[in-house]
């Protein structure tokens, strides 16, 4: 009997607006199931599921989006930051509520994928997402970079996106934790070239010139 190759499933994590995204991306385009956790933290939110019945039942209806129309009533996840965002109680138990649940969806799309996988998650290290990993992986960048993206993608004001990058300051990540670490302060083809290399190291079988031009390398 052939002897069944464990799935490839590698976490990403590193601070805000560091290149998590930009490093999944180009892994999904060479074959992996991209899991953005903070996607799913989304769908867990959504009206009629336990976590939102918490969260408003904490913060009452000064976080939603139409809290007159009952029908229409969403969580604005923008206004719940700036509640948790300075107070760490509050933080901790928003995660001890919503992570369980995250953390249950992303186990179901992995289970249900025969691709391998790649997860992204600000907080990989310190939830049972770590142990799902056979690999991980830290993206870093500069500060400026940082607060750049923020403003571009998000459509902060500078002194907004700073506060956000100087809030995950105390974030001491244990270098020895991860497989590899990836400065993303490089034009794209670069940071491509590096993942693809990293993919290289982990099977041999793998030759980074044959996949440059977006061949996926996990098909058969």
């Amino acid at each position: 009997m052939e002897e069944r190759k464990q799935k490839i499933i590698i976490g990403l994590t590193g601070g805000i607006a560091s290149g998590k995204s930009e490093v999944r991306k180009i892994l999904e385009s060479l074959g992996f199931l991209g899991i953005d956790a903070d996607q799913i933290s989304h769908e867990v939110f959504q009206k009629d599921s336990p976590v939102f019945d918490a969260v408003v039942g904490r913060f009452g209806k000064k976080i939603l989006d139409f809290p007159d129309h009952p029908e229409r009533a969403s969580i604005n996840r923008m206004r719940l930051s700036e509640f948790v965002f300075s107070d760490e109680d509050a933080l901790k138990w928003l995660e001890s509520v919503s992570h369980p649940y995250i953390i249950a969806r992303i186990k179901l799309l992995i289970e249900q994928s025969d691709q391998p996988v790649v997860i992204e998650a600000i907080k990989l290290m310190s939830t049972d997402l770590a142990s799902l990993c056979g690999q991980k992986w830290l993206v870093v960048s500069n500060e400026e970079t940082q607060i750049h993206r923020l403003m571009e993608k998000r459509g902060l004001s500078v002194e907004s996106a700073r506060v956000r990058v100087a809030a995950q300051k105390s974030i001491c990540w244990n270098l020895d934790d991860f497989d590899a670490i990836i400065n993303s302060n490089v034009p794209l083809s670069e940071l491509r070239l590096k993942v693809i290399l990293l993919l290289e190291k982990m099977d041999a079988n793998l030759d980074w010139k044959d996949y440059q031009d977006g061949t996926n390398p996990f098909s058969s």
